[in-house]
């Protein structure tokens, strides 16, 4: 009888001590590990807030959150953990709580997690005990260049220069490298050089080994307290390209074609005209054509008036033109309000123009009268406007690429 009490004793004993455990240690932290680093370089860093809720019983309701203290024991800030599957949690209701929380400022951060849960009715509680991370500020590498030479074309190597900087203002790194690695790498896969020793402004050089579209990175690691910390790599698209022989030679072509495709045919037109002196009654013939021009008017013209003082009147036969135009001196319609005919306007057939007060000039008719080449260099025909615009075309894309690969392959 008194073994069996024993026996009794002992496991009630054993009962409350696995309970008494299991309530003084519900809180399991997974991250942020103890003394854990944290590098702040172009961006805050993201520090993952994560633990398991061990319970040897049923529970209910079960909430936990981080609490953020500063080095100096000052509350920062309260973060609520989630177990629903969502926003970074990858299971539900799998007890494991997973929260993020973004630094403000570079220091040692003092951490707790406070769990809450529901057990035969009772609201409980229970604190996981301090400890500590660290976010510290690294200096991070970028291309000098990225804005200028993104989606570049390039030959068969780029030098690219980096240059470290520091804090959310983007200053240039000063200060010492030691402890500082720099790494560079592309993908597809690309062999890399890089100068020796770093520096906060250094040459990096990628070499291809063929055509394609690379995507450059470059990020510096800093060893500190014995942990390797890598920063949020930056990085630049480019393309290896070789300008093609044909983007060369297709322009003298097509060149070649514009000069000795026919130019157009531009006809040509003669024009006959009459002009009547009202005071003496008599009536001239004036005739215009090809690319001429006449005179009418005062003494010395082509076609003189008696008794005029005016301006000379010029009239011009353009090629291609079934009209003649006035280019210089005044007509006036000789019906209507006699309004003046403006400088290089056509004339109109069958109508009568006053020249001051005493002649009349009148438009009889135009024939068709044969035909001129025009210059084999302007283009002036669908055709050759075709040639011209691809031998252009053609030679500003290849000039381009030269351009590019000059800017970009400095080697």
């Amino acid at each position: 009888m008194r073994r069996w009490r024993l026996c009794v004793l002992v496991v009630s004993l054993w009962v409350i001590l696995v309970n008494a455990q299991g309530e003084e240690n519900p809180i399991e932290v997974i991250a942020p590990r103890p003394s854990a680093v944290y590098g702040w370089g172009r961006q805050a860093p993201t520090v993952q807030l994560k633990v398991r809720a061990r319970f040897a019983e049923p529970t209910r309701r079960v909430f936990v959150t981080a609490i953020l203290y500063s080095h100096r024991g000052e509350l920062i800030q309260r973060v609520p953990l989630r177990d629903d599957g969502q926003f970074g949690d990858a299971v539900a209701d799998d007890r494991v709580f997973v929260g993020e929380y973004i630094p403000h400022a570079p220091q040692i951060y003092r951490i707790r997690f406070k769990m809450e849960w529901q057990y035969n009715g009772i609201s409980k509680q229970h604190y996981s005990p301090f400890h500590s991370f660290e976010v510290v500020r690294v200096p991070y590498a970028r291309f000098r260049d990225k804005l200028k030479q993104s989606q570049a074309h390039v030959g068969a190597a780029t030098r690219q220069t980096v240059v470290l900087l520091i804090g959310d203002s983007e200053k240039r790194y000063t200060g010492s490298m030691d402890g500082i690695v720099i790494q560079a790498y592309a993908e597809p896969k690309a062999h890399v050089e890089l100068s020796e020793p770093p520096a906060p402004e250094n040459s990096i050089t990628y070499r291809f080994e063929k055509p394609g579209h690379y995507t450059l990175y470059v990020r510096t690691v800093l060893n500190y307290k014995g942990q390797q910390i890598a920063t949020e790599p930056d990085m630049m698209s480019v393309a290896y390209t070789q300008p093609s022989r044909w983007l060369l030679y297709a322009p003298l072509i097509a060149l070649l074609a514009f000069i000795l495709l026919p130019p157009r045919q531009i006809p040509l037109y003669r024009h006959f005209l009459s002009l009547r002196d009202r005071r003496l009654d008599l009536t001239y013939e004036v005739e215009v054509a090809g690319d001429e021009s006449i005179s009418i008017g005062p003494q010395g013209s082509d076609h003189p008036i008696l008794g005029y003082e005016g301006e000379a009147i010029e009239l011009q036969a353009r090629p291609g033109e079934d009209r003649v135009f006035l280019i210089a001196g005044e007509l006036r319609n000789a019906t209507g309000t006699q309004e003046v005919v403006p400088l290089n306007s056509p004339l109109m057939p069958e109508q009568e123009y006053l020249i001051g007060n005493i002649a009349v000039l009148e438009y009889k008719e135009v024939l068709r009268n044969g035909s001129k080449r025009g210059s084999r260099l302007m283009p002036n025909t669908v055709l050759k406007m075709l040639a011209l615009a691809v031998a252009l075309l053609v030679a500003a894309l290849y000039f381009y690429q030269q351009h590019q690969l000059q800017q970009l392959a400095q080697l």
